[in-house]
């Protein structure tokens, strides 16, 4: 054979040697779990173990513990590794779910912590080649904080709420019964559709602190009282996950439906009103009437929102004594829908001479201009998303008044909610009274 033979098989042999020469190393060193014995429940002494260990090379790495019965739990399964030193604490939580169900409801347990007990615990590693190395030992643990947190007698009140500020569903409220005190609670909403988009609820203040033991509500309007649009109409998850410090992930999860949700919108057209008789110029609006006789008008109100108006009479085309108010028609007629009611849009008129806010109120819309329907053992009337209605009155100048020269202005009340600075003083008008 030449030297020049001699040197090629040399060369050949020591790069099989060096390509070769990762797997004459072991595929898993240096592996120790320690302390070998752990308490977890979150007192802060022993609560976790640390496991060490080296991969020479590319790996799934298993670490899995099995009891006295044989029965396999694992932490970690099948997990891509590269090669490199690890280490990583456990205090005794598989994540392994199951669903928990009893007298109080079901609930899924994402996280658990494992009983008392010694168990046999194993790191395995299997290479790219199908090699696999594993080392084993033993672990108890004592005195662990094995108690799930539940989220019991979880409950939507109103499964289905109308978040549009019109009096009727409005708001929802989600409650639940927690058995022992936890790290925290998170109550959110998503489309299932798009789970990834949550919407968050917060908590309101109660008997219990939020995480304690105790009941604990969360109030849900949709964010319209913050003067934004609920979420779209539609049914969604309503979630809650609790977390405690030993590790515990408990999870409870219901449906809740947004119907005719929104922000409601509406103005005086033109933000005008058509007073009888009445004299413009630049400067001002005048009528002129002798006492006991009548100021009538007209006026228009357009729902520019997605959602229905709530209304109620006295209706359109109501006539009012200026002695009188819509309490004193509810009483005389013994309707009790005259009153005020929380979420009612109405339009009304009021005198600067006025003990009552607004005293002489209508419908904001002619009955044939309505939608009306029976809710609950009332009929309920509405002027629907992008519908105008009109707005027609009269008011007896019943004496005496203070001073012959009195102010009258319109406005639009949303009842209970609000009357906002567009939809009040709207198309103040001066009025001389004179003599009958």
């Amino acid at each position: 054979m030449s030297i020049k033979n001699v040197l090629i098989l040399a060369t050949l042999l020591l790069l099989g040697l060096l390509l070769g020469g990762c797997h004459l190393r072991p595929l898993l060193a240096d592996v120790s779990v320690y302390p070998e014995a752990i308490s977890p429940n979150a007192d802060g002494t022993d609560d976790a173990t640390n496991i060490e260990y080296s991969l020479s090379r590319n790996a799934s790495l298993s670490i899995y513990l099995q009891n006295e019965q044989g029965e396999s739990f694992y932490f970690r399964q099948n997990q891509r590794r590269s090669a490199g030193d690890y280490r990583v604490q456990w205090g005794g939580v598989i994540n392994e779910p199951y669903w928990l169900e009893n007298e109080f409801g079901r609930q899924l347990v994402r996280s658990w912590l494992l009983p008392d007990g010694t168990y046999t615990w194993t790191v395995e590693a299997t290479d790219d080649d199908g090699n696999t190395e594993r080392v084993q030992g033993s672990i108890t643990l004592a005195d662990g904080d094995t108690v799930v947190p539940e989220l019991r007698q979880f409950t939507v009140a109103l499964p289905v709420f109308t978040p549009n500020q019109d009096g009727l569903a409005d708001r929802t409220g989600i409650g639940y019964f927690l058995n022992k005190d936890v790290d925290g609670v998170t109550v959110y909403l998503y489309h299932p559709d798009r789970p990834d988009v949550q919407i968050p609820l917060e908590e309101q203040g109660g008997a219990a602190v939020p995480g304690e033991r105790g009941y604990h509500y969360y109030d849900y309007d949709g964010g319209v009282d913050l003067n934004a649009d609920p979420p779209v109409d539609g049914t969604y998850i309503v979630q809650a996950e609790a977390r405690d410090l030993v590790g515990h992930h408990v999870v409870v999860s219901d449906t809740l439906t947004i119907k005719d949700g929104g922000k409601p919108r509406a103005l005086v057209v033109e933000g005008t009103i058509q007073w009888t008789d009445a004299v413009r110029n630049l400067e001002s609006t005048e009528v002129y009437l002798p006492l006991g006789s009548t100021l009538c008008f007209t006026t228009y109100v357009e729902n520019y929102s997605r959602v229905p108006l709530r209304t109620s009479g006295p209706p359109s085309g109501t006539a009012y004594r200026s002695d009188i108010s819509y309490n004193t028609l509810a009483a005389d007629e013994g309707e009790d829908s005259y009153y005020e009611q929380p979420g009612v849009w109405r339009f009304g008129i009021r005198f600067d001479t006025s003990q009552l806010d607004f005293p002489y109120r209508w419908a904001v819309g002619k009955p044939e201009e309505l939608r009306c329907e029976t809710i609950e053992g009332q009929e309920q009337c509405f002027l629907d998303a992008g519908k105008r209605g009109t707005v027609t009155g009269c008011i007896e100048l019943i004496g005496p008044f203070p001073r012959n020269e009195i102010y009258a202005w319109g406005g639009l009340i949303h009842q209970w909610v609000g009357l906002t600075a567009e939809n009040n003083y709207v198309d103040r008008v001066l009025i001389h009274i004179g003599v009958p």
